[in-house]
């Protein structure tokens, strides 16, 4: 289908042109190429003439023009609207992991008392992973609860359990079972 070229498509382009303008310029007039291609492909499977907002939203789907540009050359500088986690360094997965076991540590007495806290954990852990694995807005600070909750549920889980078995210990004497007592027996 020939159309015109929409205005905010050719600025699109036209930003995305100078900002390739380290490239090699058969490189980066095919980068354009492509570029200009695959809107065309998009706006073409609208089956009907596209709008402002059509345009908008296309144009919002393929990214910024220095992420398109960062994605065909990398010697572009990162794309500084996009975020980052502390999550995505195998080194931030272990200081937010460690945090978490340090957590778990602080809540394990308490959990004794209010199974609530190991629940609600547990509950935030699943939320997290759902919300990480569909990548959907947001699914790096997921991912980091996720990151963060796992070691809380797995240190409570030990402590709380370690420290039932240490005081509910049973001494048996003569077939009955006994508490411990911890002061002598009176004369």
């Amino acid at each position: 289908m020939m159309r015109t070229v929409p205005p905010l498509v050719a600025a699109y382009l036209a930003d995305l042109y100078r900002r390739l303008s380290g490239a090699d310029p058969a490189e980066r007039a095919d980068i354009v190429d492509s570029v200009r291609e695959h809107i065309d492909v998009a706006l073409d499977e609208l089956e009907h003439e596209p709008t402002s907002d059509d345009v908008r939203r296309v144009l919002a789907d393929l990214g910024t023009v220095d992420a398109v540009a960062a994605a065909w050359s990398p010697d572009a500088p990162p794309d500084p609207t996009v975020r980052r986690s502390v999550t995505d360094s195998p080194g931030g997965i272990v200081l937010v992991a460690l945090g978490g076991s340090m957590l778990g540590l602080v809540l394990a007495p308490v959990s004794l008392a209010l199974l609530v806290i190991p629940l609600a954990v547990l509950v935030l852990a699943v939320v997290a992973s759902v919300g990480w694995v569909r990548k959907g807005a947001g699914w790096k600070a997921w991912r980091t609860i996720f990151v963060a909750t796992v070691p809380v549920l797995l240190v409570t889980g030990v402590v709380t359990v370690g420290l039932t078995a240490v005081f509910s210990t049973t001494e048996s004497v003569g077939g009955d079972p006994q508490p411990i007592v911890s002061a002598p027996p009176a004369p």
